[in-house]
This record gives structure tokens, C-alpha cells and sequence, in this order.
């Protein structure tokens, strides 16, 4: 069967999280594609060790994308599709062309602005990713304790965020 691995480095040993990295890819030909959340330096060695052996995907924000791309970053796991597909695909199809200057509007125009608003939600992104997708009539955004689901304030900026926007 066919594994994604996450990537998630051994934070005392840059060197020991890239030796296994080499191993995995060596020794499981059945992981074929690796998921980074670090999305810092570490990434990038990463990704120039592994890309000709893995598929690997950034997490959630285009500016992770950005920032591996360059070094063999293959692909983006995207916020927007769930919600807004149509922001996914404008930055995509930039991608392909290697028009970075539209994927960069992009990023800055819809995913720094969210994730800035997200951040400062009680319950950060979990709760903000789940209230917007009752924004867009997916599922309700209750969540059980111990999680926070976003109130009605937060709502309010949501909803006043994406209008601004054009996409409510």
C-alpha cells in the first residue's frame, strides 16, 4: 500500500531527521510521498534530498509552497479547496506557468490575511478552519470539548473578511 509520511524532524538532530529521511526512502519503497508541517530551513535540505525519490507536499499555506518550491517541493495540501476551490486553482495555474508573480498576489490577497485572522481566534486555526466551513454551508462548527468552536464575533470577522473579499 502506498504511505504518506509527515515530516516531522527530531528537533535536537538536523542531521539524525535527514539520515532518516535517506533511510526511509531506501528501505520502504512502498512511502511514496512525504507531507511537511515544519516548513522552515530544515525543510528545504529536505526537500533537495528527497524530491527525486518522494512526492512532497507542503502544509495548508501557499507561502510554504513558496518557500520550497524552489528546492523540489512538488505540491501544496491547499486551506482554500475545502471552501473556495476557485482561490486553490487561480494559484495552481499560476504555478504551472511559472507566473510567481500571480501566485504571489494570490498568497498575499487570500491566504496571509486568513491565517493572520485565524491566528488570533481563540482556538486558532481549528477553530477558525471549522466556522469557516459553516461560512460556506459545509458542516456546522462545533466542536467537543476540549475544543474551542469559534462565537459569534469571530463569525462576524469571518463573514465581514470574506465579503470584503468578494467571495461571500
Amino acid at each position: 500500500m502506498p504511505v504518506m509520511l509527515m515530516f516531522s524532524p527530531f528537533p535536537a538532530s538536523e542531521a539524525q531527521s535527514l539520515e532518516l529521511m535517506e533511510l526511509t526512502f531506501k528501505k520502504a519503497p512502498n512511502v511514496v510521498a512525504l507531507k511537511d508541517d515544519c516548513c522552515n530551513r530544515l525543510s528545504r535540505k529536505m526537500c533537495l534530498q528527497c524530491h527525486e525519490h518522494l512526492a512532497i507536499l507542503s502544509g495548508g499555506e501557499k507561502q510554504n509552497f513558496l518557500d520550497t518550491y524552489p528546492y523540489g517541493c512538488d505540491g501544496y495540501l491547499s486551506t482554500y479547496v475545502s471552501f473556495k476551490p476557485e482561490i486553490a486553482w487561480r494559484f495552481w495555474n499560476a504555478i504551472k506557468k511559472n507566473d510567481m508573480k500571480t501566485a504571489m498576489e494570490v498568497n498575499a490577497k487570500y491566504d496571509i490575511p486568513y491565517f493572520d485572522l485565524l491566528s488570533g481566534f481563540t482556538g486558532s486555526f481549528d477553530a477558525g478552519i471549522h466556522a469557516t466551513m459553516e461560512l460556506f454551508g459545509i458542516m456546522k462548527r462545533w466542536r467537543p470539548l476540549p475544543y474551542y468552536s469559534a462565537g459569534a464575533k469571530e463569525m462576524e470577522q469571518l463573514k465581514s473578511f470574506f465579503q470584503d473579499l468578494k467571495l461571500l
